[in-house]
């Protein structure tokens, strides 16, 4: 009997947290299941990193011939007609043209939900909306998300649960026990977007008159903005723009304290990672890290306010043996709520189900 077909529905492929969250999924359920992986807006990174693990990867003609979005639609109901998936499973700006084409067609369609989709123009939030409430299942990566998704667009409780990211520990060797050198490093991964609070970091630190040096790993439409900030404030040489990298886990290896300032986070891969790295971590004093992590495995500081990201950076570095108490018992949060086993048999129970 053949493999039920699971088709993964993106938008673009570049190095972001659903984007990696899509790749470790399919990794893993790749010998239950045929899986393809479509990308409706474009390629990115991860599509060498998914064909590398043996994921059929096909990114929309849409996207090349400058098609309006909502043809994108037909072309999946053409392309699923002959297919005949099982289960289609879409992530973020994909769930509105593939739910189209599921509903179309009867093929059940799971949608997750990494975020909670602030500043949404109205016609975007009806189109989500009728993404969601015409899903067979949505499941969110925290409760946070869950709320906003019963809240935001009425979805019954009864279709919705919460599955948390898996973060594969074997990508993660713990950091040295060392304590912080007289030049510490500093990271911080995300794309470089406004909500990301990378300029409030960039602020902060250059008030804080102790040595420093910053890595600031990922891309995106603020990059120039960034860097023409870093070098008004006087901090660019020790600030490096690394860019999208793949060896994220090795640069975190060599960290002294990992930072977050987002305005908002559904779950926050990158800092699910920084925690199977045991690097101690700093993030915005948010409900979703509130969620996930004890009071003493992280620190926080306010989201938005410079005054408190310098102080509460300056209080990691000079009680640093803390940190790393910290760093620890975040380390055993992931081993314990967010391994990679965990998140392949929710999604696979939750497929299974759907098969009957």
């Amino acid at each position: 009997m053949a493999k039920p077909l699971l088709v993964q529905v993106v938008w673009t492929l570049g190095r972001a947290g659903a984007e990696r969250m899509v790749l470790d999924l399919c990794r893993s359920l790749s010998n239950e299941y045929r899986i393809e992986v479509i990308a409706l807006g474009g390629g990115g990174e991860m599509e060498t990193d998914l064909k590398a693990a043996g994921i059929r990867v096909t990114i929309a003609p849409a996207t090349k011939t400058g098609l309006d979005r909502r043809k994108l639609t037909d072309w999946l109901i053409t392309r699923w007609s002959e297919q005949k998936p099982d289960i289609v499973h879409t992530h973020l700006g994909a769930d509105v043209w593939a739910g189209f084409a599921c509903r179309k067609l009867r093929i059940p369609q799971v949608i997750t939900a990494h975020s909670h989709e602030p500043g949404l123009s109205l016609p975007v939030r009806l189109l989500r909306w009728q993404a969601y409430r015409g899903a067979t299942h949505v499941v969110s990566v925290s409760e946070s998300v869950r709320n906003m998704v019963t809240r935001q667009y009425g979805v019954s409780t009864s279709k919705q649960s919460v599955i948390h990211i898996g973060i594969d520990l074997s990508r993660f060797i713990p950091r040295d026990a060392h304590q912080a050198g007289d030049m510490p490093h500093l990271v911080t991964v995300g794309r470089l977007l406004e909500d990301k609070g990378q300029a409030v970091l960039l602020d902060a630190l250059s008030t804080i008159r102790r040595p420093w040096t910053l890595e600031i790993i990922g891309d995106g439409p603020e990059r120039i903005s960034l860097q023409r900030k870093a070098e008004t404030l006087g901090i660019m040489p020790r600030v490096n723009f690394a860019g999208s990298v793949g060896n994220v886990p090795e640069r975190l290896r060599h960290a002294d304290l990992f930072l977050l300032a987002s305005r908002h986070e559904g779950q926050a891969i990158a800092v699910l990672e920084a925690a199977a790295a045991q690097v101690p971590v700093l993030v915005s004093d948010l409900p979703v890290f509130h969620e996930t992590f004890p009071p003493d495995t992280l620190a926080f500081a306010s989201v938005d306010d410079v005054d408190a990201w310098s102080k509460a950076i300056s209080d990691v570095l000079n009680q640093y043996g803390k940190a790393m108490e910290r760093a620890r018992r975040a380390r055993h949060i992931i081993e314990q709520s967010f391994s990679m086993q965990s998140m392949k048999d929710a999604y696979n129970k939750l497929y299974r189900g759907l098969l009957g």
